[in-house]
């Protein structure tokens, strides 16, 4: 449960940078504990999570908000798709998530879909692209992040919605108290 209710960036933190001095070793081992230690249930938990957020953030509300024109909520809707779906680059490399204001710049180094964090920054920054666009933008991101799901043997093939990835994803989760949580939670 700690694995699982603890922030990314707190684990972020805590491995970030370099020990100078660790005479016993003690704090090395847990720092190295942090650092490749996720337990896969938990791994899995969070991409569903992220996965789902994406979906009903990116693909459904970001649309739904532009057709009523409400441009506020439809912003809102695309900065927590860029975060969810940047958070998901790191979960997706195995790693985890800087605090949200290095999280772009982090991710682009990520060696597994690291360059498509031009996309998110694209769809937060650049203000003469088309609501049509960005909607082709967030299909592109997504479709990217299910082909790695597939990759990587997380889940199965099922169309260019990101809601049934996260509920294969979900369903590989061993533990069934953790995969009987909420979707949603991370």
């Amino acid at each position: 449960q700690d694995w699982l209710y603890t922030p990314s960036h707190y684990f972020a933190e805590a491995t970030n940078g370099e020990v100078f001095c660790d005479p016993s070793g003690e704090f090395s081992l847990i720092r190295k504990e942090i650092l490749h230690g996720m337990p896969e249930d938990v791994r899995l938990k969070k991409i569903a999570s992220k996965a789902i957020a994406m979906a009903q953030s990116g693909q459904y509300n970001f649309k739904r908000c532009l057709q009523h024109g409400d441009r506020g909520a439809a912003k809102l809707a695309l900065a927590r798709f860029a975060e969810q779906g940047a958070e998901m680059l790191f979960l997706l490399n195995r790693a985890h998530a800087p605090y949200y204001k290095w999280l772009l710049r982090a991710a682009e180094r990520l060696p597994i879909l690291g360059k498509e964090t031009l996309v998110l920054r694209t769809l937060l920054t650049d203000s003469q692209i088309s609501d049509e666009n960005k909607i082709n933008l967030v299909e592109d991101f997504c479709f990217n992040i299910e082909k790695e799901l597939v990759n990587q043997s997380l889940s199965p093939a099922f169309g260019d919605y990101l809601e049934p990835y996260a509920f294969a994803v979900n369903d590989k989760i061993k533990n069934s108290e953790i995969r009987n949580l909420h979707i949603m939670q991370d």
